[in-house]
């Protein structure tokens, strides 16, 4: 889900252009959409998600093998001091603002995309699988 999240963005903030380089409104088209976290290495692209995601939750950092790497002992992200990473807040800049849209279902869908929990993917799993379950199968 998490990448599909990411292709819709491309594909959302992206413009259509044929071969020529020019506006195109027909279905042959190559999308030239912005990446949604394009960070230059792992410190500055988690940086980027927290941006909009926030942090993630605690039983999440407790699996995390490489943690210590990227947060402190309370859960705070460390932070580099360099000149090319900007220094970026967790929860502080607004999904629809990236999106430029004023669309809450399709930023609430994308939102649910980059979820830390799976949740989701459990519950619709499930469904699956009782749905399947369900069929009477002619093989």
């Amino acid at each position: 889900m998490w990448s599909f999240g990411c292709i819709l963005v491309e594909l959302f903030t992206g413009k259509s252009k044929n071969k020529n380089n020019s506006e195109q409104t027909e279905f042959d088209f190559h999308s030239t959409g912005y990446p949604i976290f394009p960070g230059e290495n792992e410190q500055e692209q988690l940086a980027m998600i927290m941006e909009v995601i926030d942090l993630p939750p605690s039983h999440v950092l407790e699996q995390g093998t490489r943690r210590k790497l990227f947060f402190d002992s309370k859960g705070v992200p460390r932070t580099v001091s360099t000149k090319t990473i900007k220094k970026r807040r967790p929860a502080s800049r607004p999904l629809g603002q990236i999106l430029r849209t004023t669309d809450n279902n399709f930023i609430d869908f994308i939102r649910r995309c980059f979820e830390f929990v799976l949740f989701l993917f459990s519950f619709l799993f499930l469904r699956l699988i009782f749905y399947l379950d369900g069929i009477h199968w002619n093989v």
